[in-house]
């Protein structure tokens, strides 16, 4: 049931996700979908942390320019779409238990918090779970359950939305 997502050099898997269908597209597909496109995936190669990514297109209309360079076609469409991701599990995380244990939107939910919600999602490695809302405000968790660390790698994960 998991979600497959390459990086930007990944040529097996698409960057690009639309949750509400589940589909992944690689960049010329998703332009033809660019308003259900909520997550992006790329990953920034750094000698100190390299860095798995959760982003949208939306990221490029608040000051965030690595989407826009890695997927210059976003930059013509017409709807980006904005999903927040929620930084203060970086201090406070979720354990994948609960994840697993969320049969509700309960913990959707009260999982966000709207003053940490940021526009990338850095350091998405194996076992992490991420909070999101989408453009449409609808929140989730993601459960990272691979990350591979290497620009030309994939993403899996399991996710949970609002009904």
């Amino acid at each position: 049931a998991g979600v497959k997502m390459g990086y930007q050099l990944n040529t097996e898997f698409g960057h690009f996700y639309d949750i509400l269908n589940n589909k992944v597209y690689f960049e010329d597909s998703a332009s033809l979908f660019e308003d259900q496109i909520d997550i992006l995936t790329y990953f920034i190669e750094s000698e100190d942390e390299p860095s798995p990514v959760f982003s949208s297109p939306g990221e490029m209309d608040n000051f965030g320019t690595d989407a826009v360079e890695l997927y210059p076609s976003i930059e013509n469409w017409l709807q980006r779409n904005y999903t927040l991701w929620d930084i203060s599990v970086d201090v406070d995380p979720i354990s994948t238990e609960a994840f697993d244990n969320a049969h509700n939107d309960s913990l959707l939910i009260a999982a966000f918090h709207d003053v940490w919600g940021k526009k990338k999602f850095k350091w998405a490695t194996t076992g992490r779970v991420i909070p999101f809302m989408t453009q449409a405000g609808k929140k989730g968790l993601i459960k990272v359950t691979n990350a591979e660390l290497t620009v030309n790698g994939k993403i899996e994960f399991d996710i949970k939305i609002q009904h």
